[in-house]
């Protein structure tokens, strides 16, 4: 569970010492707490404790929190901050995960008036609304200047003269939201025939998708325009300034936004009705990618080389119209009816002939995605295609994830890859390699 911090009246917190209860000072604890003027509700805020006739009394109890995979998003429709005539909406994330750094909670604003935005197509809100997400979820100032694994020669010492890369305006900034760190990030300079330098972001995996997009293997990282993506170089990527007729969201972002790895990036598919475990609601997804009756439109053909469909059936095979064609992997409905979310419960018996992955579906079931499975007797080998299934599983105080398999255990280290699995069931072999979750994405542990 995670929860904002509720402050004290001028920051007056007094921390007594080591296992003793930190409590607020003269003026007691602040009675509401605002992400940019939206007051936050009391369930995401933590307990507060101030100093009454010299003993601590609990002034604000502890809310219900937030899971840790879970974000709240206010949205409000006021011309404040830096609205102006040129700003659509704006955007910023308020507080971060203590454990991990993802942002949990955040706020996007829209400046129009309400007639002016019942006047706009709702096209053009959708693409402004996943501009302003994307600097929500972490493209932000304060994760450029945090991000782990920088070579030392990209981070600056506090008395480097370089100039940081983005500033601390005290709020959002147009088009973007951003509330930027002062903590510096290091640009490396490439010159044009402008003779105009610009900083550039650094990461591993974004690097590599713009080393292979533009065929350049000496290009270091991906160029900003202040706080956003450079049209220049990026054309109308969804994270660039200005909103345009079309923005996409090309894999450079989606690169990015895995470096940071505080984002699941990978809802799209390539193998038509494949299963593999989806982000939310602890469920197994299927690939909506499925031959359309007629050719697509040229700018929906999203099917190459790399896509296990027909070459001849490329330009036909597509995802669902309302994720404007993209396929994806979804939740699915059960031959019973239910859906395929693991935490419903439904009666599997533990019998290879009737359960051949050996799952459990229940409130203590999650999705567990893995290779696959060999089963092995005195006189045949077989494996199984489905690299996704439902299992029991446990939480432990050591961030270890215990999944559970006809009532056997077995470990999942926390930052492990996966595990190795083998158990006899009724005189078989039963192997396979399962991929371990990050234990936040399934436990509720702060």
């Amino acid at each position: 569970m995670i929860l904002l911090f509720r402050e004290c009246v001028k920051n007056r917190l007094i921390i007594p010492g080591k296992e003793k209860q930190t409590y607020c000072d003269v003026g007691g604890c602040e009675q509401s707490q605002e992400c940019y003027e939206f007051k936050i509700p009391n369930d995401y805020l933590s307990a507060c404790y101030q100093q009454k006739s010299n003993k601590n009394v609990l002034a604000f109890p502890e809310g219900k929190g937030i899971a840790p995979n879970e974000l709240v998003l206010f949205v409000k429709n006021v011309y404040f901050g830096v609205c102006d005539e040129y700003v659509v909406a704006w955007a910023s994330f308020c507080d971060r995960d203590p454990t991990n750094g993802r942002p949990f909670v955040g706020i996007v604003n829209f400046c129009p008036s309400v007639d002016d935005i019942l006047k706009t197509e709702d096209y053009d809100l959708i693409l402004t609304a996943k501009h302003e997400l994307g600097h929500v979820l972490g493209f932000h100032g304060d994760i450029f200047s945090s991000l782990p694994r920088l070579k030392p020669e990209f981070r600056l010492s506090n008395n480097d003269p370089c100039a940081p890369l983005v500033w601390n305006q005290g709020f959002p900034t147009p088009s973007g939201g951003l509330s930027m760190s002062t903590n510096p990030v290091k640009a490396t300079e490439i010159r044009f025939s402008s003779s105009q330098f610009r900083k550039q972001l650094l990461r591993h995996k974004k690097a590599s998708e713009a080393q292979k997009h533009f065929g350049c293997n000496e290009i270091p990282g991906i160029q900003l325009d202040s706080n956003h993506l450079s049209h220049r170089v990026m054309g109308n990527d969804i994270l660039t300034p200005n909103r345009l007729e079309s923005n996409l969201v090309s894999r450079i972002l989606l690169a990015y936004f895995k470096d940071t790895k505080k984002q699941d990036i990978q809802p799209f598919c390539d193998t038509p009705w494949e299963k593999r475990c989806v982000n939310y609601d602890r469920a197994i997804g299927r690939c909506s990618l499925f031959d359309s009756e007629t050719e697509l439109p040229l700018h929906f053909q999203y099917a190459d080389n790399s896509f296990n469909v027909p070459r001849d059936k490329q330009t036909y095979y597509s995802g669902p119209d309302i994720y404007d064609y993209c396929p994806v992997y979804e939740m699915f409905k059960l031959y019973n009816g239910r859906t395929s979310a693991c935490r419903f419960n439904l009666n599997l018996k533990s019998d290879l002939i009737n359960n051949e992955y050996l799952e459990d579906m229940g409130p203590d079931s999650t999705c567990f995605d893995h290779e696959k499975i060999l089963r092995k007797n005195k006189t045949t080998n077989e494996v199984y295609p489905r690299t996704s299934s439902c299992h029991k599983y446990k939480c432990s105080k050591n961030a270890d994830l215990q999944v559970i398999i006809n009532g056997k255990s077995f470990s999942c280290h926390a930052g492990d890859r996966s595990a190795h699995l083998k158990l006899e069931v009724q005189n078989v072999e039963f192997s396979t390699d399962i991929h371990c979750p990050p234990c936040q994405s399934v436990c509720n542990v702060g």
